[in-house]
């Protein structure tokens, strides 16, 4: 049996970099169709984002004024303007199967108005470096005093006369 050398010649590299190429453009065109801008321009925009049920020892924590910050990739994602601390219920059914609220006095639940800068998506916004936030969505975000859990109850465009 004779044995041949094979070595790479031009047409297998072309072909090994055509294959990165589709691989490549595959991705990039996945990234871009889960993530469809509507235009470029950033806007102006306020987010409302909810804690439920923390502990009452944290509610000085969060403060008019503080910077936010996605915990994901530590990008500021804009600046509490808005804190309301609630007492913390939950909803539940009694033997009738009636719904009934029932309150925590030893949580709260916290929502947190941000506004920020914001490039709009077909299904919700970018803020930050690349983070994206749309109506329902539970994230992680932070403050330079307390990190909490989060789900982004309202989004709506603002002025941008209104964000300082």
């Amino acid at each position: 049996m004779d044995k041949k050398r094979r070595s790479l010649n031009i047409i297998d590299i072309a072909i090994i970099f055509a294959l990165i190429a589709i691989i490549g453009g595959a991705v990039f065109r996945t990234y871009v169709n889960n993530n469809v801008f509507i235009s470029d321009e950033k806007v102006s925009i306020e987010y409302v984002l909810e804690i439920k049920s923390t502990e009452k020892e944290f509610r000085n924590l969060i403060n008019n004024g503080d910077l936010i910050y996605a915990v994901s990739n530590n990008a500021p994602c804009g600046t509490i303007v808005s804190c309301q601390k609630n007492p913390s219920k939950t909803y539940v059914t009694d033997n009738e199967e009636q719904l009934l609220i029932k309150y925590n006095p030893a949580n709260i639940d916290i929502n947190i108005t941000v506004t920020s800068k914001a490039k709009r998506l077909s299904d919700g916004y970018i803020v930050g470096n690349n983070v994206k936030i749309c109506v329902g969505l539970t994230e992680q975000f932070r403050t330079d005093g307390f990190m909490f859990t989060s789900q982004i109850k309202s989004i709506k465009e603002v002025s941008s006369n209104s964000i300082g």
